[in-house]
């Protein structure tokens, strides 16, 4: 989300030109802790704060700030992504189940695939790819996106040793365009690049393979789509700071909806901004009456 959020900084800040907007980008679960660090320590309006999260809170996160502060935190969806697969452009692999995903990425094999896969031609390819050896590629341990594929590609088991680490999209896409033989994990951003392709996903073997996209995601019928979240700290009796509601709103307007499409990213629908926009506006009204 660095990039979706720097750009709703730039221009926020031609609307308040005197405030000062920084990004952390240390990933979802530090973010969280600073987060969490921040809503429980600091009172009143010097300083605002938001948490930006790849997927939604987890249940056990929730309660640890519940437990710190009284009451959940209040959250607003941002956009809509996906978690996707992507290979070298000369590579003629264009589907993949989750379970073989599953035995191409993790020790486990949750998914119960019967063999560990490590070449090619375990997928089907034939000729000069069947012998060939996969290299695999992921995101780092901060990243909300690994903490996504782990859970829904490999059902929280474990990765195998010889995934390399990417600290960014940019990186893990450049990286499988200067490799062949790689295939990596990453969010839907870098979708219109020629040097890789985006697979078709099936749950499992039998079912429709699905690529990702807005109505694909939205419908549920991606296996690895993801909503993007905003997280502010809300106690039920106040409100929130005027410069934390005024950049939800800009989220959800045309102007930040338009800024979630520039970054790869799937806008919402207008009946999920009206809802948005509806509840801030409500949490705005109980306040003053």
């Amino acid at each position: 989300m660095q990039l979706l959020l720097s750009k709703f900084d730039k221009e926020f800040r031609q609307w308040y030109p005197d405030m000062t907007v920084s990004d952390e980008t240390e990933g979802s679960p530090a973010g969280f802790e600073q987060f969490l660090e921040w809503s429980s320590t600091v009172h009143g309006n010097d300083r605002s704060m938001l948490l930006a999260y790849s997927h939604p809170l987890e249940p056990e996160r929730i309660k640890e700030f519940t437990a710190k502060t009284g009451y959940a935190p209040m959250e607003i969806e941002v956009a809509l992504g996906a978690v996707t697969l992507y290979v070298h452009e000369s590579n003629p692999l264009r589907e993949l189940t989750l379970e073989q995903v599953d035995a191409m990425f993790s020790t486990t094999r949750k998914r119960g695939d019967p063999s560990d896969i490590t070449s090619w031609g375990q997928l089907g390819l034939r000729g000069e790819w069947e012998q060939r050896p996969i290299h695999l590629y992921g995101r780092d341990k901060q990243s909300g996106t690994r903490f996504l594929f782990e859970m829904e590609a490999l059902l929280g088991g474990q990765f195998k040793a010889n995934v390399q680490e990417e600290r960014g999209v940019g990186p893990l896409v450049l990286a499988i365009s200067n490799d062949p033989l790689g295939i990596g994990y990453a969010g839907v951003l870098f979708r219109e690049l020629t040097t890789v392709e985006i697979l078709a996903i099936a749950e499992r073997a039998g079912k429709q393979f699905v690529k990702p996209s807005a109505e694909t995601v939205r419908q549920g019928s991606y296996p690895m789509g993801r909503k993007l979240f905003l997280y502010a700290n809300k106690a039920p009796n106040e409100e929130l700071t005027p410069f934390v509601r005024e950049f939800l709103e800009f989220a959800n307007s045309r102007e930040g909806q338009e800024m979630v499409v520039q970054s790869g990213f799937y806008p919402l629908s207008i009946s999920e901004v009206t809802s948005n926009l509806a509840m801030l506006a409500a949490r705005t009204k109980s306040k003053s009456k």
